[in-house]
């Protein structure tokens, strides 16, 4: 045998053996129940061509995979609140390619400014009953893209998860809070699956694309759906302010009975789906009464049906609710023309005399048997307002945790012809890939010391909201420099898809923190401690500033009203709109209640109004320390709890406040001259900063806008 031919019959058998071994290989991974896409080299290729992140892996802690204990170096943006995968890739590549990694080396590394923990996905038996197995030192792999790989990290910041999770698991903590923090473990662990799902389907398609599925608005047109009884619209990501639910509809001749239900997601170890609103018609009357009458109610399996709402008011009724003369919002509870006699008049103009019989007399009532109508429901700021043909009808003030962002679906039951619905206004995100200034906005690196941070109040949903504040205020050069830090401060909500939405938001932007909780109105007490517990672990800031993401601040005015406070001064401060001789509420129809087991004084220490306060950093720290070591109490109305708290400082620590007010730090109307102002819409924070920008400083936009 030639010499050539020697190598060549060298050559066929180390191929031979190499093929054989690869057979082995990947017959020894096919056993052990693993795929190829399990140890294939972990990229993600994505539509977009600037949007790269490592594959994660969705194996638990316990997984046999040759990569579960390895590394990751993340391209993650530096101010994600969120936790990265446990496998981020080091490598030569350039992460704008759409080409996969080759030689790619695997380490561990937890992004260095999340502010969230990462948490075991592995089901225990009993997990729900039991917190602390929710919480684990070993992350989920569950990495997401963020659109800007090039951010630089900082260095790495505690996460406030583990002091907040720990306190809420007191004994003495409201059951309410517990509940809402095992519903956010709850949801946190089911976003961490989902995203982890989505991502493997990522790398095994180069095209994936992901939809919006938090769409503006949804609509059902279809006779044949209409006609189901009863007939259910799913609505993806809840309600938000101004969403409206609009149904077009002719009440039938059998029984005249219909009704309208705004469903809402299932609550946490309670069956079946809480009614959020319910909006009954009768129009032959009930067993209360044979007048027409509309009946609005709630609907929980823990507490039931609760006290009626009914309009026209019925005075003698043991189970309604007997005011007519409340309001919601400035609007009736019940236009006081429904159920009485009305006197027509014929219009002026074109329209005398058209379809109207001159000085006819009739009981109005918005609904007739067999006329069609068209009913609009609106969110509003403290309850739902129904109109009926352009007409107010009735107003429905929130209930306690039943709230608008837990609307989930739209029932129609009874004897109504549906002929159109549609819910419009509802919450979306902006669409990263496609905003230009996406590094503007954007979160500036955090430093190590702010003269002022400022934490916001923000529900899931609101992602509007928060974008008009980011592209307003926050843009103020003390923003932008790190004098000042802003934060916000966001709730899990029940339903998955509004939580990625909150992920990929919070990794995009870098300004969230995510708490371990579903937002209730009844326990928002607790972001204001969150408040204190990142400015007391993530950073060194003098001050410490509470706010709402419908409040415009004048970033630079507030500065300007602290050193004017602090001048020749070395007390502790707490600064806002203050309150001096305020009382508790004790009416249990009002929002703010209080009974005297809450509250037992005739009146409150001095509080500030919550659209804005502001406090030194050694009351934050109290109020990290009193929580910890239980000197301080839950108390439900965030506001006066700071104000409570704050005179608890005074004599625990034996220390002077200088309390110092401004009426301009507004919490009503817009008027002329603010510093910060409430109740502002998103196009009216737009228009407040153009008029910042325009020189035209502290002056206020229509309020119709």
């Amino acid at each position: 045998m030639t010499k050539k031919r020697q190598w060549s019959f060298l050559l066929l058998v180390l191929l031979a053996i190499f093929a054989v071994r690869c057979s082995f290989s990947v017959g020894y991974f096919q056993s052990q129940g693993r795929s190829y896409a399990d140890y294939r080299s972990p990229v993600i290729v994505f539509d977009s061509s600037f949007v790269w992140a490592p594959a994660p892996s969705p194996s638990g802690r316990n997984s046999t995979s040759p990569l579960a204990n390895n590394t990751v170096i993340s391209r993650q943006g530096s101010n994600s609140s969120l936790p990265l995968a446990n496998t981020t890739v080091t490598s030569r590549h350039d992460s704008n390619s759409s080409l996969p990694l080759a030689n790619t080396t695997i380490t561990s590394l937890h992004d260095s400014n999340s502010s969230l923990p990462l948490i075991n996905n592995t089901k225990t038996s009993g997990e729900d009953d039991d917190l602390s197995l929710l919480l684990d030192d070993d992350p989920i792999i569950s990495a997401y893209p963020t659109l800007l790989p090039e951010i630089h990290k900082v260095p790495r910041v505690q996460p406030i998860w583990k002091y907040l999770v720990n306190y809420l698991r007191r004994p003495n903590v409201p059951k309410d809070a517990t509940k809402a923090l095992r519903e956010g473990l709850r949801a946190w662990r089911e976003i961490n699956k989902t995203m982890v799902d989505e991502a493997n389907e990522r790398a095994n398609s180069s095209a994936h694309k992901v939809d919006n599925k938090c769409p503006f608005f949804v609509s059902a047109l279809n006779a044949t759906e209409l006609k189901s009884e009863p007939f259910l619209l799913p609505i993806p990501c809840g309600l938000v302010l101004d969403s409206s639910v609009t149904v077009v509809g002719t009440p039938g001749v059998k029984t005249g009975d219909f009704s309208l239900e705004l469903i809402g997601s299932e609550l946490f170890e309670e069956g079946d789906e809480p009614v959020v609103f319910h909006f009954s018609v009768r129009l032959r009357g009930d067993q209360i009464t044979i007048n027409p009458s509309i009946v609005q109610n709630t609907w929980t399996v823990g507490g039931d049906w609760q006290l009626e709402q009914r309009c026209p008011v019925l005075p003698d009724c043991e189970n309604c609710e007997t005011s007519s003369d409340g309001k919601v919002d400035g609007l009736k509870v019940c236009n006081s023309d429904i159920g009485q006699n009305i006197t027509r008049k014929a219009g002026p103009g074109l329209w005398k005399g058209i379809n109207v019989l001159e000085g006819s007399v009739k009981t109005w009532f918005p609904f007739s048997e067999g006329f069609p109508f068209v009913v609009t429901i609106s969110a509003g700021w403290d309850g739902f307002h129904v109109s009926v043909n352009g007409k107010h009808v009735t107003s429905f003030k929130y209930r306690q945790s039943l709230e608008p962002w837990m609307v989930n679906s739209l029932r129609i039951k009874g004897d109504l012809q549906t002929s159109s619905v549609i819910v419009n206004g509802l919450p979306i995100s902006d669409d990263a890939s496609l905003i230009p200034d996406l590094k503007v906005i954007r979160a500036p690196k955090l430093p190590k010391r702010a003269t002022l941070f400022v934490g916001v109040f923000s529900s899931n949903s609101n992602f509007v909201r928060r974008m008009a504040v980011r592209r307003t205020w926050m843009q103020y050069p003390e923003v932008r420099n790190g004098t000042v830090v802003v934060r916000f401060f966001v709730g899990l909500h029940q339903n998955t898809q509004v939580n990625k939405e909150l992920w990929t938001e919070s990794l995009t932007y870098g300004d969230m923190q995510i708490l371990p909780m579903v937002d209730y109105y009844n326990i928002i007490t607790y972001k204001t401690l969150a408040i204190c517990m990142y400015a007391e672990y993530n950073l060194k800031a003098d001050y410490v500033m509470k706010t709402d993401d419908d409040t415009f601040l004048r970033v630079d005015t507030v500065l300007s009203t602290i050193s004017e406070s602090k001048q020749n001064s070395t007390h502790s401060l707490f600064l806002g709109n203050l309150e001096f001789t305020a009382n508790p509420e004790r009416d249990p129809s009002n929002k703010w209640f209080v009974n005297t087991q809450e509250w037992s004084n005739d009146t409150y220490p001095p509080w500030a109004h919550g659209p804005g306060y502001i406090m030194s950093q050694d009351i934050a720290h109290f109020v990290v320390e009193g929580h910890q070591k239980n000197l301080l109490k839950f108390f439900k109305l965030e506001d006066v709890a700071m104000g409570i708290w704050v005179d608890k400082y005074k004599s625990l620590k034996k220390k002077v406040v200088d309390y110092v007010t401004y009426e301009n730090y507004q919490h009503g109307v817009c008027e002329n001259g603010f510093i910060i102002s409430h109740y502002q819409n998103p196009s009216q924070m737009q228009c407040l900063w153009n008029n910042e920008m325009n020189g035209e400083h502290g002056i206020c936009c229509n309020n119709d806008i």
